[in-house]
């Protein structure tokens, strides 16, 4: 029998508050994440939310690939900006790490796959900005943050001919979840977005030439109601056996 791909999954964390466990640091990764790539053949290990350069060179060395999963607001400091009225909370040690594994990811060229968070991580780590909110610097553009329950789909997304995207779901019209109030503004050196909502908000990125993709929604959480994203978590862990 063949060794399941492994597959590093980013995390984040929290501080226990109110109890005998105050001040105790618990690191967190939704249990979506570890379903959908064990659904597609993989193996999750967990990397912790804040590493030394080369504990993160051992884990990137140790997987065959990695999810930046999503979380908190990238901070704005990481892009040059100061943080926006609308910025929520951030945790710039973590950002730090998440931004270095991104990076060595790609120096050791395995496939890396970003989901909301990890889109914007991954085009900030390669020299991009964000919008640090959407409803209050994106004059006429819908909602994108939903309450919802995180299998529905919200709105569609339009990804473009010949993208990786359109080559992994088959089309080019997708409907998707949505809950993110940031997302790429300008891109970072190599970046290409491949999907939009109707508003032009970026949705998808890719980098030609390399195994990187980013998606703005959460595909992990379709999952719990369809298994129409299987194909995006099997297309990664194929790049990853290979």
């Amino acid at each position: 029998m063949n060794d399941l791909p492994v597959i590093g999954l980013s995390t984040g964390r929290m501080f226990l508050e109110g109890s005998n466990l105050t001040g105790m640091e618990r690191v967190i990764v939704n249990g979506d994440y570890i379903g959908a790539v064990k659904k597609a053949g993989g193996l999750s290990v967990p990397v912790p939310p804040v590493c030394s350069p080369d504990e993160i060179r051992q884990y990137v060395k140790l997987c065959d690939g990695i999810i930046i999963t999503g979380g908190l607001d990238a901070a704005p400091i990481l892009y040059g900006e100061m943080p926006h009225p609308g910025c929520g909370i951030f945790d710039l040690d973590m950002d730090r790490t998440h931004i270095e594994l991104i990076r060595e990811v790609i120096r050791q060229g395995k496939p890396l796959l970003g989901i909301c968070r990890g889109m914007q991580l991954i085009n900030v780590a390669l020299g991009g900005t964000l919008y640090q909110d959407i409803p209050s610097q994106c004059p006429g553009c819908g909602g994108h943050s939903y309450t919802y329950i995180r299998g529905d789909a919200v709105h569609s997304v339009t990804l473009d001919e010949g993208s990786p995207l359109h080559r992994i779901y088959g089309r080019t019209v997708l409907d998707v979840n949505s809950i993110h109030h940031q997302s790429v503004k300008e891109c970072g050196k190599g970046v290409e977005i491949c999907a939009r909502s109707a508003d032009g908000i970026a949705e998808g990125l890719c980098v030609p030439g390399q195994k990187i993709l980013g998606i703005q929604w959460h595909p992990e959480m379709l999952l719990t109601k369809s298994d129409e994203s299987l194909c995006l978590f099997a297309d990664f862990i194929g790049q990853c056996r290979s």
